[in-house]
């Protein structure tokens, strides 16, 4: 059995760094340039953390390969109640990927309790700035959590030409607000060769390696410390499907995965699991015009984002320009600022020419069935209520065109999985 064995955990006040070495086999699937870290705000002493707790992130976030790839992680010290909570976990693993024979072992060599009085009106949110996570800060606004953003979910931990647009935004909302924020700055992603898992797996989770193997409850672990020095009550983390869902998207982030997680004495908890994506916009909307314009929402939706601004062109930006358009409302007070004059006509001419993804014509049948059911105060947008989507015609040549693609993919895919044997 391959072993990913932890060595040493360095600890300079606010940054955790880890030393580990990995059997041969799997070396493949780990980047050459990174090892795990996570660092932390300079308020912060992680030399006063446990090193149970301390480890919990490493841990939580080598467990997906653990159990995909049959391997066996040894640690010194763990957290007890994370350790415990970690069978509730996998099994929430087992019903996203039910064909995945799920293996591996983690052999921890003491196991330590660390119990607290969490404080109940101390609160973690996740906060990524996007509509979930915007929609649960609304939801539970009264209890003013601590917002805490990731640097290296989506932007590279040592990209600060991005980071510096999403800090300064996120920044201003949490100000506006009133609530207090700060980052986490972490390699959790990018100490693994993410391409080539994702590549590696696809024919095996039918999914990202981020998205379908590590991102909630690997986010979600990064928060141990900071729930320990607090005394944290819960940590939110909010949803991006519903329960419909269950069974056809292959998100590693459901309820039965996220909230089971427990570190210390703080729960977890995936929040929103009950609104479509329709829902929390107007959630969000509805918050912003309580505000009277006071409070700018500069949503962070894009999946290719320009010096850490929303392109305004990709599918997910326009859906969400779609539906804050149904709603009567100003783009530019949701961070969307488009270099195109009729935004209503470029959603159109979008529809139009393209065929969606299976994963996100839910999300468009939403505005559809919104605007039915609602009307709405945008005359230009009235089009979308009758909308036939993926009506787009193809060309002659576009089923041969297609098996090409197949077969190259197919190609491409043993290529690239040979590259690292």
């Amino acid at each position: 059995m391959p072993i990913i064995k932890l060595n040493a955990i360095e600890t300079r006040k606010n940054r955790v760094d880890f030393s580990y070495t990995v059997s041969e086999e799997i070396k493949k699937y780990f980047s050459s340039d990174l090892n795990f870290f996570y660092e932390y705000p300079e308020q912060y002493d992680l030399s006063k953390v446990p090193e149970s707790i301390l480890v919990v992130p490493f841990v939580m976030n080598m467990m997906p390969l653990v159990w995909i790839s049959n391997t066996e992680l040894v640690v010194n010290r763990l957290d007890d109640s994370f350790y415990n909570s970690l069978q509730d976990v996998l099994a929430g693993f087992r019903r996203v990927h039910p064909d995945v024979a799920f293996g591996g072992k983690l052999t921890v060599k003491q196991l330590e309790k660390n119990e607290y009085e969490a404080d109940d009106t101390k609160k973690a949110l996740l906060f990524s700035g996007g509509v979930d996570a915007v929609s649960t800060l609304v939801t539970h606004i009264d209890e003013k959590p601590m917002l805490i953003n990731v640097w290296g979910a989506d932007v590279h931990p040592n990209d600060m030409e991005n980071h510096k647009v999403i800090e300064r935004d996120l920044t201003q909302f949490s100000e506006e607000l009133e609530l207090p924020f700060f980052f986490i700055r972490s390699s959790l992603r990018w100490c693994f060769d993410e391409p080539y898992l994702s590549e590696y797996y696809k024919n095996t989770i039918h999914d990202t390696w981020w998205h379908g193997m590590q991102h909630g409850v690997g986010l979600l672990s990064l928060l141990a410390p900071y729930d320990y020095l607090e005394k944290v009550s819960t940590n939110y983390i909010a949803s991006s499907y519903t329960e419909q869902d269950i069974g056809t998207v292959r998100c590693i982030s459901y309820p039965f995965v996220d909230s089971v997680l427990k570190m210390g004495t703080t729960q977890c908890f995936h929040d929103g699991f009950e609104k479509h994506r329709i829902d929390k916009i107007e959630n969000i909307v509805t918050f912003a015009a309580r505000s009277e314009g006071s409070v700018t929402i500069p949503l962070k939706v894009c999946f290719h984002p320009r010096n850490g601004e929303n392109c305004c062109k990709c599918e997910k930006c326009l859906r969400t320009i779609a539906a804050i358009l149904t709603m009567g409302e100003n783009l530019s007070q949701f961070g969307f600022t488009p270099d195109y004059s009729n935004a209503e006509d470029y959603v159109k001419r979008f529809c139009n020419r393209n065929i969606l993804a299976e994963d996100v014509i839910t999300f468009w049948a939403e505005i559809r069935e919104f605007v039915k059911k609602n009307g709405t105060s945008n005359p230009k947008m009235e089009w979308i209520a009758d909308y036939k989507f993926n009506t787009f015609r193809s060309k002659w040549y576009t089923p041969l065109e297609t098996q090409i693609r197949i077969r190259l993919g197919k190609i491409r895919h043993a290529l690239f999985v040979m590259r690292k044997k």
